[in-house]
This record gives structure tokens, sequence and C-alpha cells, in this order.
């Protein structure tokens, strides 16, 4: 039996720029979950697909397809194969943190981990993050990439979001997926950090954003609504430990109530 060494990225942070704009392409299209693995397995793999034409194999009753890698000569594969194979990257079904493009447009990437980034700026991506999750529309992915990079001598304004996306608009889809994606490891490393403050959401129904930024504001200024403004330009892990805090401090006044 002929045997293939490929080489496979094992997790999302492997997952070279070229590779991570390849499955941003995949999750964009409307295939279903076989279809995934199989073409993130075969690009990924760099495999080469020789023709799209299926041979019939009488011995084995399998649909059989010519390919080839680099360094080796042409062969055969079975569709069952190829979904054998394809279990290898699974994980890609299953967001978690990516290396972000570094650069788009001349502007840079905020932290992997949104260290050193204000409050106003994570509330700004994650409201065009769940704008684009639940619509679709494009011009959110734009207000997303606009929020996450800017220009290295430039102070993030969400202010001017909607005038600084237009740098973003000629992207291709599947780069401004990449965004998308590495915003959503993003909140799955927040929700290890920060594990009482963020839950799983029930329901296809989109959330109201500007109620869960006012609760927020409420919670860290303590009813003083002149502090809103310092609250929102500070670190965004600093306010987060306290919102966390908080969360801990309440289901602990809640247990002790109970005993009573």
């Amino acid at each position: 039996m002929r045997k293939l060494n490929l080489n496979i990225p094992e997790t999302w942070k492997g997952l070279r720029k070229k590779e991570l704009k390849y499955i941003g392409f995949l999750y964009n299209q409307q295939i279903d979950e076989s279809e995934f693995l199989a073409y993130a397995f075969i690009y990924l793999s760099g495999l080469k697909i020789m023709s799209r034409r299926m041979h019939y194999s009488y011995l084995t009753g399998e649909n059989l397809q010519w390919f080839k890698v680099k360094g080796e000569k042409p062969f055969l594969l079975s569709t069952v194969q190829i979904a054998e194979h394809a279990e290898a990257v699974r994980y890609l079904l299953k967001i978690d943190e990516v290396n972000p493009i570094r650069w788009l447009r001349g502007r840079r990437v905020c932290h992997p981990r949104l260290f050193g980034v204000p409050l106003r700026q994570y509330l700004t991506m994650e409201n065009f993050f769940q704008a684009y999750a639940h619509t679709k529309e494009e011009r959110y992915l734009d207000q997303l990439i606009a929020s996450a990079y800017h220009f290295p001598w430039q102070k993030f304004s969400d202010e001017k979001v909607q005038k600084r996306a237009k740098a973003f608009k000629g992207l291709s889809l599947a780069t401004k997926m990449t965004v998308f994606l590495f915003y959503g490891g993003v909140r799955v490393y927040l929700k290890k950090e920060y594990p009482k403050l963020f839950t799983e959401s029930t329901g296809s129904e989109p959330p109201d954003m500007k109620r869960q930024f006012r609760t927020i504001l409420r919670s860290l200024n303590k009813g003083n609504i002149a502090e809103n403004d310092r609250i929102l330009n500070a670190d965004v892990h600093d306010a987060l430990a306290e919102l966390d805090a908080l969360m801990q401090e309440q289901e602990e006044q809640k247990r002790r109530n109970k005993k009573k």
C-alpha cells in the first residue's frame, strides 16, 4: 500500500495567511459539514485534483479521483478515504484563536488578545461582529475591520469607524472573513479568561447590544455617568476583570442569602 506524508496544520494558530484566507472563504460558502472538511483537507494538505472526473471501482464499489502532491506521482483516492483523512481538520468547525493577518491596507491589527485595547474599541468590535453574524451584510465586516485595524500612529475613535471602513471595502470577502474568524477566536479567549462574565447564548435572536453596553457601563460607573468616558477609555482587560469579579460577588451573595 502506498504511503504519503502530508503536513497539515493541527490548530487554528498553525494556519498561515493564505490558508486562513481559504478557510475564511469556506466559512462563507453554503456547504455542508462533510464538504467543508473535504475541501479544507485537500487544500491544507497540498493535494491537487488532477481531474474532476470520478472513476467507479467495480472492485470496491467506491468512487475514485486522481490526485497529485508535490514530489509524488499521481494517485487515486476514494471519496471514503478523503472523508476519513478529512477528520484531521475537524477542529476547524469550531472557531478558536488564530494568528490574524497583521496588516491590511497599511493598517495594523490590534493585539490578538486585546492587550492595550480600550474598552470602547472592544465594544465596537463586538457590535459589528454580532451584526455580521446575524445579518451577513458585508458592510458590517468592513466596520469590524475598521475597528480592529488602524495606522500605528492613529488613536482609536468609534466615531470614525464608518469613515475608516471605506478603506477596506475593496478587500476580498475571504480576506474580510479572516477578521471575523480572528475576532471569533478573541471571544473564545475572553470566555476562558472571564468565565463568570461570558455565558453561552441561547436562541437565534440577535442580542440587544445597546442594552448590553448600558448594563456594562452601569455596573462599572456605579451610578456616576460622569465616569463613562474614563471607563470607555480604560484597558478592556481591567474592565472585564472588574465585571467578572462583580459577577462572582453577586453569586456569592446569592448563596449566602439562600443559607439564611
